[in-house]
């Protein structure tokens, strides 16, 4: 089926994902391939099983085609939610070296190394996709780690019901940022000063260096 005829009316119109032959360097792209069209078509692809076949429809060349027929017939059941074919298809092609190295920068990388919240964002999903992790509770914890403490707290206050996928936690995270660079026109100076290692330095005077220490 071409993306015109599994889109149906209302779509939005992307490039297909070209043939998933199963190589380790084209794993990411090919999720991200995927990851956009069902964004971008979301009535479209509004069950698991919608999307479990679109992934396994252009695994058609190399490793991937008989790997997909051999999952085929388990994967078209709701048996495989869609988070565990995600988590099955990189274990199945993703190296586990390429994993922890994913996984060491994601628990690295701090909002304050950015300066937007977006692009923090877009850098810490790059990160979880190519760890090949997707519990929910894991990668939430990581995310919190790398905010700066302010949103941080505020997440923290927010009725777990209603902040119970990833999604909603990054959309409550940017509601939140929004808010703080509203109320804060030099945002980037206070968010550099969020930093628990600049905060450390003391408050800068005026003229930009440390106030004296009295001993």
């Amino acid at each position: 089926a071409t993306n015109d005829d599994m889109s149906g009316n209302g779509k939005t119109d992307l490039n297909k994902p070209k043939p998933f032959d199963g190589s380790p360097e084209n794993v990411n792209t090919y999720k991200v391939h995927c990851a956009l069209q069902f964004a971008s078509n979301s009535t479209q692809f509004n069950t698991d099983i919608k999307k479990k076949a679109y992934l396994l429809s252009f695994c058609t060349e190399g490793i991937a085609a008989p790997w997909a027929e051999d999952v085929f017939a388990r994967w078209m059941t709701d048996v495989i939610d869609w988070d565990h074919a995600k988590a099955e298809f990189s274990d199945k092609f993703l190296p586990a070296n390429l994993k922890t190295t994913a996984l060491v920068e994601m628990k690295s990388v701090k909002q304050w190394q950015y300066k937007t919240f977006e692009e923090f964002l877009v850098k810490f999903k790059g990160f979880q996709t190519r760890t090949g992790i997707t519990d929910v509770n894991i990668l939430r914890m990581d995310f919190l780690a790398a905010l700066r403490p302010t949103l941080k707290e505020n997440l923290m206050g927010v009725d777990p019901s209603n902040v119970d996928t990833l999604e909603k936690l990054y959309d409550k995270a940017r509601e939140f940022e929004c808010m703080y660079q509203t109320d804060h026109p030099r945002g980037q100076q206070q968010q550099r000063s969020s930093n628990p290692r600049w905060r450390q330095r003391g408050r800068m005077t005026t003229g930009g260096r440390p106030p004296n220490r009295v001993n």
